[in-house]
Parts: structure tokens; sequence; C-alpha cells
């Protein structure tokens, strides 16, 4: 049975990454830039994240790397790494090794796809009263578990309730 932390826990356990955080101009300069100062081979630590169904997230590598809570046991493809950023945001790197960001032009999906982090690749993240936790895109809304959309993950949440809702696990 795994034990769930709580994100004062976690935290306490996050290496701080030094990024340097670029503005999501998406240009050759500005992702060459945005890489600036991320340590190559550091690593988070490594969580699974429940749905509020039950559902473990996970970067599905058959669909690009969009993040789907639709298996019930974590495995490679939901396993993440964790990062706490200098600012208090935090950054997640999937099994792929790319990082997670909400794409806006893409109903604010999340996806990791990109092998750097800008803006659009931190959340911060907030200890619910019940335990578990939400996570805040850059673009100031909740992540979602959408049932309606087969357990897409979305970043379009004004408040954080039911299907925004995660509990946060040590990964094996």
């Amino acid at each position: 049975m795994s034990k769930h932390w709580s994100i004062d826990e976690i935290l306490i356990k996050l290496p701080i990454v030094n990024i340097k955080l670029r503005s999501v101009v998406d240009t050759k300069e500005a992702r060459k830039d945005a890489a600036i100062g991320f340590v190559e081979g550091l690593q988070g630590v490594k969580v699974g994240f429940k749905s509020f169904d039950g559902s473990f997230v996970g970067a599905d590598l058959n669909r690009n790397g969009e993040l789907m809570a639709s298996v019930r046991k974590m495995d490679a493809w939901e396993t993440f790494e964790l990062f706490r950023l200098p600012d208090g945001k935090i950054a997640l790197r999937a099994c792929n090794g790319k990082f997670v960001g909400a794409k806006l032009h893409e109903h604010s999906q999340l996806v990791a796809d990109l092998p750097y982090v800008r803006d659009w690749e931190t959340f911060t993240i907030l200890q619910l009263a019940d335990g578990k936790i939400a996570f805040r895109a850059f673009n100031n809304l909740y992540v979602s578990a959408d049932l309606n959309r087969n357990g897409e993950l979305v970043a379009d949440r004004p408040e954080a309730s039911g299907w925004e809702a995660f509990t946060l696990t040590l990964a094996p």
C-alpha cells in the first residue's frame, strides 16, 4: 500500500532547480534561453497522481504525451519527476523526459512535450482541506481530470473542487 504524502512532506524532499524562465514567445532563441540553468541529469522526486475517481494520471506516449487519468495502476507512464522552482512553483517531467505544460491553443490541455521549462510548464501546487492537492496552471485556472473527455487533463477550471483534486503518492 502506498503512503499518500502531504504537500509539506513532498516540498521538503524536492530539489530546488535553478531554471531560468522565459516568456512564452516561441522562437529558437527563446527555446535556447529557456533551457539555461537546468542541470542535465538532475532528478526530481518521483511521484504519481491519482485523480478523484482513483485513476492514475499518465503521459500517454501513444498520444504525443497527452496527460490522461485512465489507468488503475501506477507504472512507468504514470510516474513523474517533481521539481521545485526558485519562485515556489513546480515543474513536472514525464516518463518521456519532457516537461508538462498547459497548451492554451489546445483548450488548455496538459501535454508533456518540451525538453525545457517556460511559464506554460509551471504550476502552483495547493493543499486542499481534505488533504488532496490541486494544481493551478500559469493561466490561473485549475487542472481537472475531465471525465467528459475520457480523463484528459485540462487547465480550465476557475476553482478546485471534485474533478480538480488529486492524491499525491511517492512512486515505488
